[in-house]
């Protein structure tokens, strides 16, 4: 049975595969593996505001288990994390198991989401329409007529093709 005790430390774990995640770390010494607990994902952006954008994820969101079990010989290092990260981490593992615990994931398929947004789309424009925002007409007039005025200068040949000293980035 899982169990945090005094020898549990906040950790951040490389697996040989690439995968790191932080985790609650515990030693079980007379198997050679690891008991993590509450393991999450790291995934680090650059911030649109500048700085890194941290963003940490259950390693396993698809069970309710706390804890996995790993041998050591998967890891290829694992080190200490600060404290700065520790809140993070604790921040993040509080708001999963609320997520989890409370039945408060909405699970979608792609092609749920996909009909979400365009419903959504369609009863924006449909609004603008309406309230009079919006008038393609014009615009599309507009395309229209230099649509038709290339094909006619590609047919009788007085297209402008670039000449020498034109400059073609």
């Amino acid at each position: 049975m899982p169990y945090i005790d005094d020898t549990t430390k906040y950790e951040f774990v490389k697996f040989k595969d690439g995968k790191e995640v932080f985790a609650m770390v515990r030693e079980i010494l007379i198997s050679s593996k690891l008991e993590l607990h509450f393991p999450m994902n790291i995934q680090l952006a650059p911030a649109a505001t500048g700085g890194v954008l941290v963003h940490l994820g259950p390693y396993i969101p698809f069970t309710k288990e706390d804890s996995i079990i790993v041998d050591t010989n998967s890891v290829l290092f694992r080190t200490s994390i600060s404290k700065q990260f520790i809140n993070y981490y604790d921040e993040a593992c509080t708001a999963w198991l609320n997520i989890r615990d409370n039945d408060k994931m909405d699970i979608k398929s792609g092609r749920q989401v996909f009909e979400e947004h365009r419903e959504v789309m369609e009863e924006v424009i449909k609004n603008r329409i309406e309230e009079g925002d919006m008038s393609f007409s014009d615009e599309l007039n507009q395309m229209l007529g230099e649509i038709e005025q290339e094909q006619e200068s590609v047919v009788d040949g007085s297209s402008h093709a670039p000449g020498p000293n034109d400059t073609i980035h």
